[in-house]
């Protein structure tokens, strides 16, 4: 009953019918009842409200507003009329509206929870959260226990950023509901942010058994171990999570996430993919999903979902990154650039995305050298440390006679190529003259990545795991390790830290082994190469100044391949020739696939290997064949092994003739390998950029100058000509490996004893306050 007034069952049912037709949209009754009762009841608030409603849905805003305005007015006006009122708005999405109204209703009964619950909510829908927060604490403030506003006053206090205090409502919760699992999940989210690791644990898996939905738990507990870099664990967890409940979608897109990062990426794409059944609005799932895909080298489906989730979220620089990543992967490097430049347009501040574009650039067929230089130097003066963050002084005397210090940093030690090239000479290092520290980006996981990493901790005296660390706590580190000379192992590669290195940390910083090219940062004194591979005339491609070591490099294969022995030639068995390359797709460009196509149909019955990642039908194995039809050789002629074991990659170049390098990026670690296995091969002489001429170095090295061309012709007529006089190069089959053994995987304690020699040099020259030049070690 309204006060003062007398019940009428009548006009009430039908005031309660036109608030629920108006909820419902069902407009034209809503108004045919209230056009009938208001000439009964002309000052009944809901009637009075269906008429303001009438005029706000044909556009007079100003009538509606009168009318609207008015019903404060009316004698009989109750709290809940406000309060239904306010429901309408929050369904119509005039939450503005619907904000007025519960304020009102709280004037009229500010004791009234639901109404401060409401106003709160309709608050949070502008985006208003201050506010909203203000409403629920004065709804705390009529019952401070309320389980529904302390929820809400937390989630305002999370989103502000005040994690304490939402702790303290969440736990309010957790008390009242100590098994409702998200009050659990609530508690122990805010204990993750707040870094109490410990407390969160206990909280979700006290009573885990009885927890309402026991799988949020889990996966709060998931999160927890990922945190603490947990991996396996933290996928044991996710997976008992799916057991429990295997229709939750949240599961499903965590579950699936996590199965991506331990690369188990065939099972990640099946569940990500159901996911994406129930859930095709979500932006992050189809980029996740478009991830396990192009980690399964099934790059044109992961390019359509990156494109989806940009479609969902223009703006996804993730995803354009990515899609330059395949497109790199697919050999169309100026493609790739393009996307990678794009990513950069927006997030400029993505450093990573900018060396991307520069390590492309190596590979782009056409590319000046000048034009890397050019780029290298726009990192500099885009992504590197101010002056006012370079570390201006640093924890030492310069002291020539000092025991030196040197740091080396890297993404790559453990399973990488790197570590395959640096351990022979580190472990050589006069640990009586020099201290070795080393700065690891990446823990490699696996059997052989823990081999390697503990041969990596025998030869250093502190090894610091540093991915966790800003690049500001990772030069103070390095400064707080007093570190004298820094070495980076990465260049523009995966995984660099070159934006802390730019702050200096050390008084004298090198770069060596892990970049064909410069880093462009001032803070980089020396770029560690040799004079056969960049001599001096090409000094200006580098910010650097260069350290020339004697001989060419050092590089050993891995453990095994000791046992795997050089097999004679295979023409003589096999009665045709069999060329081969075991370069990444990524390297062979359109160039070489239509050159060596040509020296294909130039000998007849030959053959070509050819490793790949990814199905046949990939758009790398697709140019392959056409370059092949393009010139009438039947596509038999082209062997394709997929990529697997490094020994048995071994025992597969024994089945080859002789090499086809790649151009413009030559092969390098693959180059040595055939070598090692008594395989020589064609190379291309690029112009001055050091990775064109990887190849022809090596050759040089070796004392075969007879297989260095300069030009495609030349390129082709080598290889159909090396065909003819198989025999030859058989004979020097067990040459080449003996030379491999002594110059390179031997080279280790004499390229060690020349870089020890440049670190004095570098260091002398520091504390005498010389200027940088350039040093040459002699043999």
């Amino acid at each position: 009953m309204r006060p003062g007034g007398k019940f009428n069952y009548k006009i009430e049912i039908a005031a309660e019918n036109v608030m629920q037709f108006l909820n419902n949209q069902r407009f034209p009754e809503a108004f045919e009842i209230s056009d009938r009762f208001l000439k009964r009841k002309p000052v009944h608030p809901v009637f009075v409200f269906s008429q303001s409603i009438k005029f706000l849905l044909d556009g007079n805003t100003s009538v509606f507003r009168e009318i609207f305005d008015g019903v404060s007015r009316l004698k009989f006006v109750q709290h809940l009329d406000y309060y239904n009122f306010g429901v309408f708005f929050q369904t119509a999405g005039a939450f503005d509206l619907a904000a007025e109204c519960f304020d009102f209703c709280l004037r009229l009964k500010p004791d009234f929870i639901e109404g401060w619950i409401q106003l709160g909510n309709s608050f949070q829908e502008i985006q208003e959260t201050e506010t909203a927060l203000g409403a629920y604490l004065s709804g705390l403030a009529e019952d401070k226990d309320n389980f529904i506003c302390n929820q809400l006053a937390a989630g305002c206090f999370k989103n502000l950023g005040h994690e304490d205090k939402a702790l303290e409502h969440y736990r309010i919760c957790y008390e009242k509901r100590p098994l409702d699992s998200n009050c659990r999940c609530d508690v122990a989210k805010c204990l993750i942010q707040l870094g109490r690791l410990e407390e969160a644990e206990y909280v979700v898996s006290n009573d885990l058994g009885k927890a309402t939905n026991r799988e949020k738990d889990l996966l709060v507990l998931s999160k927890i171990y990922k945190d603490r870099g947990d991996k396996d664990k933290a996928l044991k967890l996710a997976a008992a999570a799916y057991e429990a409940n295997s229709d939750n979608l949240h599961v499903l897109k965590v579950f699936g996430v996590l199965l991506a990062d331990n690369a188990i990426n065939n099972e990640a794409k099946g569940i990500l993919k159901k996911a994406i059944i129930r859930d095709q609005e979500d932006a992050e799932l189809l980029f996740n999903y478009a991830v396990a895909c192009q980690q399964l080298n099934e790059f044109v489906e992961a390019e359509i979902y990156y494109n989806k989730a940009i479609a969902k979220k223009p703006g996804y620089h993730e995803c354009y990154n990515n899609i330059g990543f395949v497109y790199e992967h697919l050999g169309e490097s100026k493609k790739a650039i393009e996307y990678y430049r794009k990513a950069l347009e927006f997030a400029p501040e993505k450093s990573e995305y900018h060396s991307n574009v520069l390590f492309t650039l190596l590979q782009t067929p056409g590319s000046d050298p000048v034009e890397h230089y050019n780029e290298a130097r726009d990192w500099q003066r885009l992504h590197a440390a101010t002056g006012d963050q370079r570390v201006k002084e640093y924890n030492f005397p310069k002291n020539k006679d000092t025991k030196l210090r040197i740091g080396y940093i890297s993404g790559d030690f453990g399973d990488h190529v790197v570590s395959y090239y640096w351990l022979p000479i580190v472990k050589h290092h006069n640990r009586e003259k020099f201290e070795i520290y080393l700065y690891s980006q990446i823990e490699r996981k696996g059997n052989i990545s823990e081999t390697v990493t503990k041969e990596i901790k025998e030869n250093c005296d502190q090894l610091a795991y540093v991915a966790d660390l800003s690049d500001a706590d990772l030069s103070q580190k390095i400064v707080d390790d007093g570190i004298h000379i820094l070495i980076d192992l990465s260049g523009h590669t995966s995984g660099n830290r070159l934006k802390a290195l730019s702050r200096k940390p050390a008084s004298v910083q090198a770069t060596y082994i892990g970049y064909p090219g410069t880093t462009g940062l001032d803070s980089i004194d020396y770029f560690i190469t040799q004079a056969i591979t960049v001599p001096l005339s090409d000094a200006d491609l580098f910010s650097e100044k260069l350290v020339h070591l004697p001989g060419i490099t050092s590089y050993n294969v891995r453990k095994g391949a000791e046992n795997i022995s050089t097999k004679p030639l295979p023409f003589q068995e096999n009665g045709y020739v069999t060329f081969g390359s075991f370069n990444r797709s990524h390297k062979i460009s359109k160039n070489c696939i239509e050159t060596w196509a040509r020296i294909l149909e130039r000998v007849p019955d030959s053959r070509l290997l050819v490793k790949r990642s990814g199905a046949e039908g990939d758009h790398f194995t697709e140019q392959m064949l056409a370059s092949l039809k393009a010139v009438g050789v039947d596509r038999e002629r082209l062997i394709f092994r997929e990529r697997g074991d490094y020994l048995e990659y071994l025992e597969e170049i024994n089945e080859v003739d002789i090499g086809l390098d790649t151009f413009p990026f030559n092969g390098a670690t693959t180059s040595l390998d055939m070598l090692y296995m008594g395989r020589a091969f064609i190379a291309l002489k690029g112009g001055r950029a050091l990775q064109e001429n990887i190849g022809a170095s090596l050759l040089r090295y070796f004392g075969h100058e007879e297989l260095i061309s300069h030009d495609i012709s030349e390129y082709i007529n080598k290889a159909v000509g090396i065909a003819e006089r198989l025999p030859h190069l058989d004979n020097v089959r067990l040459d080449l490996r003996k030379t491999y053994k002594e110059e390179i995987a031997g080279s280790g304690k004499r390229s060690c004893s020349a870089l020890e020699q440049a670190y004095t040099i570098m260091w002398d020259r520091y504390c005498k306050g010389q200027q940088n030049e350039h040093i040459v070690i002699e043999g």
